[in-house]
């Protein structure tokens, strides 16, 4: 049978400060992602959409970011959970994750792939392929990646061959998935993750628009996001 959860319906449990930030995401975005997820899936999308609030707002003399992409390309969207809180800050009228191991089965039986197809209902346009990036062919306005490997141990933590481990060709091709004139959005695990991904970003037909390290996400994460904002070259 499908794979379906039971929505959380409302958010308790959370500090007044937490409460006040979800009801000003939720009024800026249209969006109230308790009415379709649970807890948890729930309050990622809106850790999610509050990183990318923070990166695009205006600040120091830069302008905000807003756009509406044509087409959004994920890239290791795992069960995809989080492409409600993409669609609320991008409004793709295309959009489609990639996940390699998309039949990774989980202990209730069901795969990611089983996952994502529930958290896409009701989201048109939207689409979930296991696939090799790598094998990929298409670019798209938006590309989005959130957390890479970029160390071979947490490769290994997630239960991937070191076969997979080939950082080089990855952001080689993730810069190539991207439209001329287009967009990626990275995200990386920490400070030093970033300067990793800065050195094999840099070289490619890639410039650095904006970046920030987030002090204060919605709620605790393992290590300091920290989100840059790309172009490609027209």
């Amino acid at each position: 049978r499908s794979y379906r959860e039971i929505p959380a319906g409302w958010l308790e449990g959370l500090s007044a400060e937490t409460q006040a930030r979800i009801r000003q995401l939720q009024a800026r975005y249209h969006v109230a992602f308790e009415q379709d997820l649970n807890r948890p899936n729930a309050l990622e999308n809106y850790v999610y959409l509050d990183l990318m609030a923070q990166l695009f707002k205006a600040s120091q003399g830069q302008a905000e970011i807003r756009i509406n992409a044509s087409t959004l390309l994920d890239i290791g969207s795992k069960n995809f959970y989080y492409a409600r809180a993409l669609t609320a800050a991008f409004q793709p009228r295309k959009m489609a994750g990639i996940e390699i191991e998309g039949y990774r089965r989980y202990s209730d039986g069901y795969c990611r792939h089983d996952y994502a197809i529930h958290y896409l209902d009701g989201l048109r346009g939207a689409s979930y392929h296991v696939a090799d990036m790598r094998d990929w062919h298409g670019a798209a306005e938006v590309v989005s990646c959130w957390y890479p490997f970029v160390h071979p141990q947490t490769l290994l933590k997630w239960g991937l061959p070191l076969s997979q481990f080939d950082p080089a060709t990855f952001f080689r091709q993730l810069g190539n998935l991207v439209e001329p004139g287009g967009h990626l959005l990275m995200v990386n695990q920490g400070v030093e993750e970033w300067q990793l991904t800065r050195q094999w970003l840099s070289p490619r037909a890639l410039s650095l628009q904006r970046y920030l390290v987030v002090d204060d996400p919605l709620l605790p994460r393992p290590a300091q996001p920290v989100l840059s904002w790309w172009q490609r070259q027209a």
